[in-house]
């Protein structure tokens, strides 16, 4: 995955949210319809989905350094597991910097703490089950192979879409401290 594709397929906003979770659903509410389909024969069309929808919820500061390492990882002998859990433990703490980060540079309010808590939640999540299907990622063998991996990928994508819409929802309708 490019990082211009991954930049194509930035999560747009779908409707307007008000209320506390305003600020963390404008800018990544996730949509089915932006999920692209696979047509070219490289994986099957449900495992390209889920992987794509996963990729939304995960910021693009993790995906492209981690299958850098992943890269590197096989010409300088480095620990692929340490690398992944590395990379997980790394992903909450991208994403609350660059949403703060995104806030102040557009001159915003703070993101509210509890929808921000969520999407780091669902960030790390995602990135778990997205980071182990990476074609390249020797870990693949100790879960199973590439084919578990991406039986995993099709069942967390949909779970964690529908999780973040109703947590969403929840959230915005949540009434103001």
């Amino acid at each position: 995955m490019s990082l211009n594709a991954l930049g194509n397929d930035l999560a747009r906003p779908t409707q307007t949210a008000t209320g506390a979770a305003a600020a963390m659903a404008s800018s990544m509410r996730f949509d089915t319809r932006d999920v692209p389909q696979s047509g070219n024969g490289t994986a099957p069309a449900g495992a390209a989905k889920a992987l794509d929808a996963l990729s939304k919820f995960i910021p693009t500061e993790v995906l492209a350094p981690y299958v850098t390492a992943l890269s590197l990882a096989v010409t300088q002998g480095w620990n692929v597991t340490a690398i992944y859990w590395y990379f997980v433990a790394a992903t909450p703490v991208v994403f609350v910097l660059f949403s703060f980060a995104k806030q102040a540079i557009d001159q915003k309010p703070w993101p509210a703490i509890v929808p921000l808590a969520w999407r780091t939640f669902a960030a790390t999540v995602a990135f778990a089950v997205w980071g182990l299907s990476v074609p390249t990622n020797p870990l693949q063998a100790a879960i199973g192979g590439a084919a578990v991996a991406g039986f995993f990928a099709l069942i967390v994508s949909p779970v964690l879409w529908a999780a973040d819409a109703i947590a969403l929802r929840l959230l915005d309708a949540a009434p103001a401290p």
